[in-house]
């Protein structure tokens, strides 16, 4: 059996996942009971990226956004690794 705190921090999860308003005095059992509530209610909802509706829960389609290139391609073009040696030798050589 659960206790009232318990539920109450189980429902805020369900209410807001993002804010846990805690009602209760820290450091006492209830507190303590909230806390476990809204833990236990967090890692049983599924996750952020999942939304529900009609059918059940469904996947939450993101834009697919191109990132920034931080590392050179996996396919690199071999003039352009030629140039970028050339260079890079130069700059070493100060020319």
């Amino acid at each position: 059996m659960t206790s009232e705190a318990f539920d109450k921090g189980k429902a805020a999860y369900r209410r807001n996942s993002e804010r846990r308003d805690n009602p209760y005095a820290m450091g006492s059992p209830a507190y303590n009971d909230f806390e476990r509530g809204w833990t236990q209610e967090c890692k049983r909802s599924p996750p952020q990226s999942l939304t529900r509706n009609e059918h059940g829960w469904a996947k939450v389609e993101t834009a697919k956004v191109p990132m920034a290139s931080w590392s050179q391609s996996a396919d690199p073009d071999p003039e352009q690794e030629k140039l970028r040696a050339a260079q890079a030798y130069a700059k070493a050589k100060g020319r």
